[in-house]
């Protein structure tokens, strides 16, 4: 009883850390602001490599030595297309600047709800988006399991004739990498395993990773919008 009573004490702890985080990630300060025929830039911080997340992909059980024997069997080919499809993923991550996508998409984007004029003079700029892309990456958790896009971005709005910060969203998020992303015709919600990444050209992997990158931003983008719409109503 004790110690179901901790951790649940525990669990409430978590959460509420979690809870206060995300409030002081977050900012609103958008009321009394206007943009249409103002001018935009954004500003992109220094960017780590992506990464790619994954668990082991080859663990054998030694409990069965049966099972284990045709385990390591099936491991060691498994380990070749593993390796193959890695170095195709590092590839196509190459190829694709995802820090810069939503840098560009973020201000290309929200110059269409918002009705300012994009620039790219961070200087002379009346607003200015700061960017900082802290992690994203591929996520694939097992050979057979789906893919999926993690990104952690912090994305602050500042007045820049003022040098105020206005508003402010974080967002960690983990979107399932679905077959639309990567030009499959019909094939959205139908989610990407490794072993499907693994048929794939490094173009296509690099065409769903651009995708991916401009879904993120336009999130971001309908998150600033709805927080202008609630402070300017």
């Amino acid at each position: 009883m004790k110690n179901t009573v901790m951790r649940w004490i525990l669990i409430f702890i978590g959460l509420f850390i979690i809870f206060t985080l995300t409030l002081c990630c977050s900012m609103n300060r958008l009321q009394g602001y206007q943009f249409r025929e103002h001018t935009v830039s954004a500003l992109l911080a220094y960017s780590p490599p992506p990464e790619i997340f994954t668990d082991n992909w080859a663990d054998v059980d030694f409990s069965n030595p049966v099972q284990a024997f045709i385990d390591i069997g099936t491991g060691i080919a498994k380990e070749v297309e593993v390796a193959k499809t890695r170095a195709k993923m590092d590839s196509a991550m190459g190829m694709v600047d995802i820090p810069e996508i939503v840098r560009i998409e973020i201000l290309e984007r929200g110059s269409k709800y918002l009705h300012y004029r994009a620039i790219e003079d961070t200087d002379d700029s009346d607003y200015l988006f700061d960017i900082e892309m802290r992690h994203y990456g591929i996520d694939a958790e097992s050979w057979t399991a789906g893919v999926y896009f993690k990104i952690d971005t912090r994305i602050t709005l500042i007045d820049n004739m003022k040098g105020k910060e206005i508003w402010r969203g974080c967002f960690d998020e983990k979107y399932p990498a679905s077959g639309e992303f990567f030009g499959f015709s019909g094939a959205a919600g139908n989610i990407i395993t490794m072993v499907s990444l693994s048929r794939l050209t490094t173009e296509q992997i690099a065409l769903g990773l651009k995708n991916l990158a401009i879904h993120t931003s336009d999130r971001i983008i309908h998150k600033l919008q709805r927080d202008f719409s609630k402070k300017n109503q």
